[in-house]
């Protein structure tokens, strides 16, 4: 799987998923969860204010007791789904025993965090995790992903119903391995990470290509990146060729495969990419697995 920011060591993002769905289960029903709720039953006070660019929220603690703040400027009023995955990121800063104790014990001051998959920082990365999967549980995105078509309809179905966003719903669809795709998270007009699902198939294609210069007008992605109008259902789609994508495929026949290309805008914040290779593109490189007892 190749990655532009790093990802948490996969031990201890499962000590921080089973953390998450157990507090989900707790106080949410059908896998759906408000994380404003379970601030208030916490006793968790919490703000909305505008503070321009200067963070997305931040967890303070004062005299042992705890208040979130969330910066409407950059992710909107309590019902947007930016502005549920900041409180339910700064959930994780206290549920998290590391964080919150750091902050009882004034080890660690409060900080301004930048969510969504954006920071660097583990400690930011480990309560981007525990919102991702407080708002998502497994046992219920699995469900729902499967029964939904492939692809950024399926994603868009999931972030409908659980109220999240587009980013870290996209990001969670990739870990399910339901079909070989790639994922592509724009900042303006650069790639800051690439997925990819089913990686043993995917990586055959051969090494990113990461300039949008190299790619067509038609290209879905630039669409999104250009601010053109979407379609009905919100995103972009073409059919684009690997090479204006990737570079010395690892399997000589992908160098002119058709892969189906979608994209939607994320405003601001840039835009996500999936590339999706064909079904008979897919099913030559299962056979070729199954031929090699790698069957994926």
């Amino acid at each position: 799987m190749m990655t532009f920011l790093t990802n948490l060591p996969i031990k201890r993002e499962e000590e921080i998923a089973e953390l998450a769905e157990f507090i989900a289960e707790e106080y949410g029903a059908a896998g759906r969860v408000d994380p404003l709720s379970i601030a208030k039953r916490k006793k968790i006070s919490f703000s909305f204010g505008h503070y321009e660019e200067a963070f997305d929220g931040m967890l303070e603690c004062e005299n042992k007791s705890f208040h979130i703040y969330c910066n409407i400027d950059r992710v909107g009023e309590y019902y947007e789904p930016r502005a549920k995955f900041t409180i339910a990121h700064e959930l994780g800063h206290y549920f998290i025993d590391e964080h919150r104790n750091a902050l009882l014990s004034n080890f660690a001051s409060p900080h301004p965090s930048i969510c969504e998959h954006e920071s660097e920082m583990p400690i930011e990365r480990e309560a981007d995790c525990f919102a991702s999967y407080l708002l998502m549980p497994r046992p219920y995105f699995k469900s729902k992903a499967h029964a939904l078509p492939i692809g950024m309809k399926g994603i868009l179905a999931l972030k409908w119903y659980f109220n999240t966003s587009i980013t870290s719903t996209a990001l969670r669809y990739v870990g399910l391995n339901i079909r070989p795709f790639l994922f592509l998270l724009w900042r303006k007009n650069q790639i800051i990470r690439a997925h990819s699902s089913c990686p043993e198939i995917m990586d055959l294609f051969g090494d990113l290509i990461v300039q949008r210069k190299i790619l067509p007008s038609s290209s879905a992605t630039i669409q999104a990146l250009s601010g053109a109008r979407a379609r009905e259902d919100k995103f972009f789609e073409s059919e684009i060729s690997a090479d204006h994508w990737f570079e010395s495929p690892k399997e000589h026949t992908l160098v002119d495969v058709l892969l189906y290309e979608q994209s939607i805008s994320l405003g601001k914040y840039g835009a996500i990419t999936l590339l999706i290779p064909n079904e008979e593109t897919v099913s030559h490189l299962n056979e070729k697995f199954i031929l090699q007892g790698k069957a994926v």
